[in-house]
């Protein structure tokens, strides 16, 4: 029998927030959604409405519709991130806002994308990292996790919040500590002349991206092509150049010698 986990009676909760709060905003407190009703100074006790009917401000005229998919609320903390004002967002689909882009510069965010499609049935979704475009068109790595909310209303439009964090700073760690590693591999390869081969598992392996020992810890799990490509909610031709690039970086060539080489050498878990 399916049990629930009682969080709070009534129809706001009490709030101290960290930084001021203005009339409006949405705070997202573990698993509610909760909207200020006035403001609220930092430090002070105040309280979230977590029920009722809230305006959204949108553009007036006609199309301007907020369709399916579309955003209805961006705080200052995404502003500040991406430069996007507000009235900018409001009722603009998530996809083209974004326009958040892989490791591999293979595009993510598109209408009706896997996240859209999974949160939209209320399915979890994993957190996944992109890079979004921002305002002046520059590039900044963001890492999103998806919180889908009960259908509340009665046309069965479904609550989708997304929360990013900027992960540009770590993306570029994590691209130097690669850039570093293979530097390393370069100078351990035997120099020219030298005919003295060394062994096959003493060969320095081409650095797998991030991506890549994704893919190959699921094949590792016993997932086919389709599988994985959803769990990683990219498409099969994807995942199927992910895998011929894992094939030749291992220098092998079948799935199950590249899973017996990646247990081998400890790329992926046994758990």
């Amino acid at each position: 029998m399916a049990t629930a986990r009682f969080i709070h009676d009534g129809n706001s909760i009490d709030y101290t927030p960290g930084a001021n709060v203005s009339a409006g905003d949405v705070v997202v407190q573990n698993d509610l959604v909760g909207i200020a009703k006035v403001d609220i100074v930092a430090g002070k006790l105040g309280a979230l409405a977590i029920t009722g009917v809230f305006d959204v401000p949108k553009a007036t005229g006609a199309g301007t519709a907020i369709a399916a998919g579309a955003k209805v609320y961006w705080n200052a903390a995404a502003e500040r991130m991406l430069g996007y004002r507000s009235e900018e967002v409001v009722g603009r689909p998530c996809h083209e806002v974004l326009q958040g882009r892989d490791d591999e510069n293979n595009a993510w965010c598109r209408l009706r994308c896997k996240v859209a499609v999974r949160s939209s049935r209320g399915d979890a979704v994993d957190t996944f990292t992109v890079c979004a475009q921002s305002s002046q068109g520059g590039q900044r790595w963001i890492n999103v996790s998806i919180l889908p909310f009960p259908i509340t209303s009665g046309n069965g439009t479904r609550l989708v919040v997304h929360l990013f964090r900027d992960s540009t700073v770590q993306k570029q760690q994590e691209a130097l500590s690669n850039t570093i590693l293979a530097a390393v591999q370069n100078l351990q390869r035997p120099l020219a002349g030298n005919t003295e081969v060394p062994e096959a598992a003493d060969q320095p392996v081409a650095m797998l991206t991030h991506r890549e020992l994704q893919v190959l810890d699921l094949l590792a799990r016993g997932m086919n092509t389709q599988a994985v490509a959803e769990s990683l909610s990219i498409s099969v031709p994807t995942t199927r150049n992910h895998v011929q690039n894992i094939f030749q970086k291992l220098q092998v060539h079948s799935r199950a010698q590249a899973v017996s080489y990646a247990f081998e050498h400890g790329l992926v878990s046994r758990q």
